[in-house]
């Protein structure tokens, strides 16, 4: 599924974010571009709950 996501400024953005989705049980590839501010993830795993994860970084995510 892909995410356009908002409030990302940097790499080190893009690695918080990476790290915290790549942590969900189920997810099994995740991609995040911080000039197309896109970001995609494979798996069995609900959009909310990576929306939800996001937000907790302090980005929002919602499905593309």
């Amino acid at each position: 599924m892909q995410f356009i996501i908002e409030g990302m400024s940097c790499e080190s953005c893009v690695r918080h974010l990476t790290q915290a989705w790549t942590e969900v049980p189920g997810v099994t590839a995740v991609e995040v571009d911080l000039a197309g501010a896109i970001g995609r993830v494979q798996g069995a795993v609900e959009a909310e709950t990576l929306i939800a994860i996001a937000a907790d970084e302090g980005y929002v995510a919602r499905l593309a």
